[in-house]
């Protein structure tokens, strides 16, 4: 079985969680491990279609709460809060105040999107100071106390177990001006002793080696660089890989002139340097990015020998093609970063504007810094498109396929993927993909004329625009392409990457 090791889950997630939680999909038994402490986990893998079964974090692993049903707490009827010695106040709809005897002890804080839900209680001294948070898990029950001194600093944090019981304690220090958590310490571990950590790193190492203690047949699989170290020290499991999920140079003209003396981002050198002697390999998920990082290998790096190997990032599991759309109907759907280009898309809408005026491109995304909203805020203003382009929120699931069902077309501007995993979602729901050509991916996915338009990184924004408009005015194209990019889509089936996988486990 497959573990992939991963930071967190977020409420939103980027690429990277999505074909983790695919990956863990494919095989039963298969795990998505976390490193951090969340509260909010059980709501947020729902997001990526994962089940609490289908994870493990450390934290919940300590606590022994992998296995805990839900249960609301609401703040009317709870039972901490003895009501013979206090009072519940609610003062706004986000929290309630703790009172006894006609003073402020306490202040009970509403969880987000919810109507009346415990997230924490902080207590103050007679002083008003901060001197306990209690935090509430999503599912109902106290997971963590955090203990201020004096200053109003975090002094140390307890998890608990479900008896509420201290398992777990960190302790945190002034470094200079940054407060940060110095030592961790497992308490009574299994009954017996008191483990003790310098960093929460060293800790998921050990909590890694654990696993694999109890299963001998797991295969490791770091989605994030900052963890390839650490799997690296889990000498028990079967395989150890490092995936790639994005582009490992920022000089991808020399990547295109066929050049292998590149850049390489620092975060990438320890898994093809220094720990490619207790990594299995690194995972891409194209033919010409191995190809590319072995030439590289060969020709800078061949001391190490790391081996480079094609898997899968995604898969889909049917296909649907709607004859509903909305017209001229456009989409973007994911991150909102600089990479992606989000402007230039913006730039061709205004060009499309001029021959169909009542085009739509609706952007459903988070973004990576609250600048960027601004900055396409502008620009839809300066050139006149409140009315075609709307910034809307990040949405996954079943609204996210409603959006896809409307849609008549996908557009991609985006210079920094190594496999839009997005391109292949929209091939599934019969959406034709248009997009700009990019090192990696973009021919593993889209045909020009078939499935989808492919442009040219010199490609102006009127040709560009000239060719959308001649598929959206054209029915019986629209048509055609809509069946194809369907067709398409069956490449990227379930099946075939299982079969792509039991190769490498």
């Amino acid at each position: 079985m497959i573990y992939s090791i991963n930071e967190d889950i977020y409420s939103r997630n980027s690429g990277t969680e999505h074909a983790a939680a695919k990956r863990t999909q494919l095989f039963e038994g298969s795990k998505f491990v976390t490193k951090k402490y969340d509260r909010f986990l059980n709501r947020n893998l729902q997001s990526i279609g994962l089940q609490p079964e289908q994870v493990i974090n450390m934290y919940d692993y300590f606590q022994g709460t992998t296995d805990v049903t839900r249960k609301e707490i609401n703040v009317r009827d709870f039972s901490e809060i003895p009501n013979q010695d206090y009072y519940i106040d609610t003062i706004t709809p986000n929290y309630s105040m703790i009172r006894s005897q006609g003073n402020d002890v306490a202040r009970i804080n509403i969880l987000p999107a919810t109507i009346g839900l415990v997230s924490d209680v902080e207590w103050f001294d007679r002083y008003n100071n901060l001197t306990v948070r209690e935090n509430y898990d999503w599912r109902g029950f106290k997971s963590s106390v955090d203990h201020f001194d004096l200053d109003g600093q975090l002094s140390f944090t307890q998890y608990l177990n479900l008896e509420q019981v201290p398992v777990l304690e960190v302790a945190y220090m002034k470094v200079g001006d940054e407060l940060r958590p110095t030592l961790f310490k497992l308490l009574r571990y299994e009954g017996e002793r008191d483990f003790r950590f310098n960093s929460e790193e060293e800790m998921f190492a050990a909590f890694l080696n654990v696993l694999v203690e109890e299963d001998d047949n797991v295969v490791l699989i770091s989605d994030r660089r900052g963890l390839d170290s650490l799997i690296a020290e889990v000498p028990a499991a079967k395989k150890r890989y490092a995936m790639y999920h994005g582009l490992h140079t920022p000089d991808v003209d020399l990547l295109v002139a066929g050049k292998t003396d590149y850049r390489i981002f620092d975060i990438y050198r320890p898994s093809l340097s220094t720990l490619a002697g207790r990594l299995d390999g690194i995972l891409v998920q194209t033919p010409e990015q191995k190809n590319d990082l072995e030439m590289m290998i060969h020709d800078y790096l061949s001391d190490f020998n790391q081996n480079v190997l094609v898997a899968p990032d995604t898969f889909v599991q049917n296909t649907t093609n709607n004859t509903q759309r909305i017209r001229n109907r456009i989409i973007y759907a994911g991150l909102i970063a600089d990479g992606k280009n989000l402007d230039q898309s913006i730039s061709i809408i205004a060009e499309i504007k001029k021959k169909v005026p009542d085009v739509t491109f609706e952007i459903h995304g988070y973004f990576a810094r609250p600048e960027l909203r601004t900055q396409l805020q502008n620009q839809i203003e300066e050139l006149d498109l409140k009315n075609n382009v709307l910034l809307l929120d990040y949405v996954t699931g079943a609204e996210l396929d409603r959006v896809f069902e409307n849609s008549e077309l996908y557009l991609s501007t985006s210079s920094s993927e190594s496999f839009n995993m997005s391109l292949v979602q929209a091939l599934s729901f019969g959406v034709p993909v248009a997009t700009i050509e990019t090192t990696y991916g973009t021919n593993e996915i889209v045909e020009d004329n078939y499935n989808g338009l492919v442009f040219s990184k010199s490609e102006s924004f009127h040709s560009i625009a000239n060719k959308i408009v001649g598929y959206l005015n054209d029915q019986n194209k629209k048509i055609e392409m809509q069946e194809n990019a369907n067709k398409s889509a069956t490449k990227f089936s379930k099946e075939n990457m299982l079969n792509q996988f039991k190769e490498l486990v």
